[in-house]
């Protein structure tokens, strides 16, 4: 399993390359007239949040916390455990439940709501989130 400071690099790889994917896109009608634009997008938002739940599962293992039924927990986990405050916990669950949107297909998720978390919060939130998690590692004495 990658250590934190790995998913770390992915993450900001990850983010990197949607920042350049949407470098010129200037509306969300440019967004959704380009499947190209839009499906890197979900992918590389699925990628990026997927590390945030890899990195919590070891997080919560290194903490010896309760070991989570479902991803949704971990961010249940996070905010018992004072790694993430309401607001990010909220941020979190949200995060995940939109990956469990991607990877599981249960609805085509909409171009406006995929160009807002791309262009406008998912970078923003996603760092939070990761820096959190990085914190409380060293924080607690775990090399990540």
């Amino acid at each position: 399993m990658a250590k934190l400071d790995e998913y770390l690099a992915m993450v900001d790889e990850y983010l990197n390359d949607l920042e350049i994917i949407l470098r010129n896109v200037r509306s969300q009608e440019e967004f959704s007239s380009s499947p190209q634009v839009y499906y890197s997008s979900l992918h590389l938002l699925q990628l990026s949040i997927q590390c945030l739940v890899d990195m919590s599962s070891r997080l919560v293992s290194v903490l010896g916390a309760k070991k989570p039924k479902e991803y949704s927990e971990l961010a249940d986990i996070l905010n018992e455990e004072g790694v993430l405050d309401d607001a990010s916990k909220e941020s979190f669950k949200d995060m995940i439940r939109f990956r469990n949107l991607l990877i599981h297909v249960y609805a085509k998720v909409s171009p406006s709501i995929v160009y807002e978390i791309a262009k406008e919060r998912g970078k923003k939130d996603i760092q939070n989130i990761a820096g959190k998690i990085i914190k409380t590692a060293k924080a607690k004495g775990y090399d990540p």
